[in-house]
């Protein structure tokens, strides 16, 4: 039965038995889309009724998927029948730790600016996510020089994200965003990430990544030792590496120096082969991608020197050739 009133929408329901699951499209049918006018809802329950009790449950129900998916009011509060507070305390495990601390800040504890920023944001992720990070990696894409630190994050994709940032500004603080230490940030959730997988899988999206490192689940380097093909390849690169080397040294004497700078290259392309394969890493296909991340990390301390060589076409021989040759002995 309506009563429409002059400056509202009365509705009273009133026909038994009472169906919960029919509430909302009572009232759609009476609340309109774009209607400016109130409309109040009346629902006539008799007190200690089946249909009372069935109020009661569509309440709790209300409630838990209010503070489920949308996070409003106390899921404490809420009472359930039998073994429905069990599962409430269930689903408060799953969610508690991210409702807990979204709205705590984080307090980054970065006091010197890391050698690999990509594993150090990793290790700090590990740290404050727990059970809710799945996993990191950081990936290289095709023709680019940044690289992408990728975390996947069981839900709530964004708020992880704004959280991560914090940590990530300060640990990239001193470096350059065109640099090649200065990884991309991106947060997805586990079902975007499954989403992506099964797309790559089916042909219908193709990723363009070079090379990946995982960061976590943290990997162990391999014990297992290298194949009597892959030490003969690492021979051969060997090989090469050292006569390129020599070569190098002898037209630098003879004032050659841009003869002397080509073989150079090479040797540090052979020499990165070599340590690529040692360590299984990608094998690089240019002298170029020799100082490309994750390859650049066989040379340690000496990668700005060799970055500078490759880049600078007057850049001195000598300190470049005395870097290559610790790699000999």
């Amino acid at each position: 039965m309506g009563l429409n009133l002059q400056n509202a929408s009365v509705v009273i329901n009133c026909d038994l038995p009472w169906n919960p699951a029919k509430l909302e499209q009572r009232i759609a049918r009476v609340w309109r889309k774009n209607q400016t006018r109130p409309v109040t809802v009346i629902n006539l329950i008799a007190e200690d009724t089946v249909e009372h009790r069935m109020l009661g449950t569509l309440e709790a129900k209300r409630g838990l998927a209010d503070g489920v998916l949308d996070r409003i009011g106390d899921l404490k509060a809420i009472k359930l029948k039998r073994g429905g507070q069990t599962f409430l305390s269930r689903l408060e495990q799953m969610i508690g730790a991210t409702l807990a601390t979204v709205g705590k800040p984080v307090s980054p504890t970065v006091t010197t600016p890391p050698a690999d920023p990509a594993a150090a944001l990793a290790k700090h992720a590990a740290q404050v996510l727990g059970t809710h990070l799945i996993a990191c990696e950081e990936r290289f894409p095709e023709g680019g020089t940044n690289s992408v630190l990728l975390v996947v994050v069981e839900r709530d994709a964004t708020v992880w994200r704004e959280r991560l940032r914090l940590v990530y500004e300060k640990i990239l603080a001193n470096r350059r965003p065109d640099s090649q230490d200065y990884p991309e940030l991106e947060v997805i959730d586990r079902s975007t990430e499954e989403a992506v997988r099964r797309l790559c899988d089916t042909g219908l999206l193709r990723t363009k990544i070079r090379a990946t490192r995982c960061l976590y689940p943290e990997v162990k380097e391999s014990n297992a030792p290298l194949s009597e093909e892959e030490r003969s390849r690492i021979d051969a690169h060997r090989v090469r590496f050292e006569r390129k080397l020599k070569l190098g040294r002898i037209l630098a004497a003879e004032e050659l120096l841009d003869e002397a700078r080509d073989a150079i290259r090479e040797a540090i392309f052979y020499a990165a082969r070599a340590n690529a394969l040692r360590a299984r890493l990608p094998d690089p296909e240019n002298v170029e991608e020799t100082i490309l991340l994750p390859v650049a990390t066989c040379w340690g301390e000496d990668r700005p020197l060799i970055q500078r060589f490759l880049a600078e076409s007057n850049h001195p021989i000598a300190p470049i050739v005395h870097a290559l040759q610790k790699l000999v002995g």
